[in-house]
C-alpha cells in the first residue's frame, strides 16, 4: 500500500529531524506541495512513486539511504545508523557514548524504539527541524 510506505518514510525522517511534524497535516501539506494533491487516499501510484523518491531525497540529504525494494528491518538497521551518526555530529563523544548506551541497554528495547528515542534525542539537540 503506497499510503503505508509514505507515512512509514514520513515518521522516519521525522525521527531524523528531517521534518517538522509527523501528523497526516503534514503529510497531507507535502504532497498537495509536491503533485496538487490534497489527500493520499487520491494519489495514483505514479504520483505516489514520485512522493516515495522525494521522501528517500530527503532521507539521504540527512545520511539515511533507504534503496527500493528493502525490508522494513533493513530500512530500520539503516535509519538507526543514521541518527547515531547524526547524533555524534551534534553531541559531544561521550555524550553520545552515555546516550547510546542508556538506549541499546535497556531490556527487551525493539528497533522501533531505539529509532523513536534517538528521534527525540536528535529534535532536542538539533533545536527543530528542517522539511
Amino acid at each position: 500500500d503506497h499510503a503505508r510506505k509514505i507515512r512509514a518514510l514520513w515518521l522516519s525522517l521525522w525521527n531524523l529531524a528531517a521534518v517538522d511534524s509527523p501528523t497526516e497535516a503534514a503529510i497531507a501539506a507535502f504532497a498537495e506541495r509536491q503533485l496538487g494533491v490534497q489527500a493520499l487516499q487520491w494519489v495514483t501510484p505514479h504520483q505516489a512513486s514520485s512522493i516515495i523518491e522525494a521522501l528517500r531525497d530527503i532521507g539521504r540529504r540527512h545520511g539515511w539511504d533507504v534503496k527500493p525494494g528493502c525490508t522494513v528491518a533493513e530500512a530500520e538497521v539503516a535509519l538507526a545508523g543514521a541518527q547515531f551518526e547524526m547524533l555524534r555530529g551534534l553531541l559531544h563523544i561521550d555524550a553520545v557514548d552515555e546516550a547510546v548506551t542508556a538506549i541499546v541497554c535497556t531490556h527487551g528495547i525493539s528497533q522501533r524504539e531505539v529509532i523513536r528515542r534517538y528521534g527525540e534525542l536528535i529534535r532536542a539537540h538539533k533545536g527543530g527541524a528542517h522539511g
